[in-house]
């Protein structure tokens, strides 16, 4: 199954349940995202739940 990011949408991780927003997608597997406290993360898409 593969799931499309496009910048700007609203993800809920999936550690923690922090809200984040998606700044970059990398490749097919790895997003860059800034969290409701304004740090960024590399993750992979498996850490954000369908």
């Amino acid at each position: 199954m593969s799931v499309e990011f496009r910048i700007g949408n609203k993800v809920i991780l999936k550690k923690d349940r922090t809200k984040a927003i998606v700044l970059l997608s990398i490749g097919d597997r790895k997003v860059k995202i800034e969290d409701e406290y304004g740090f960024e993360f590399i993750i992979n898409h498996s850490d954000i739940p369908l």
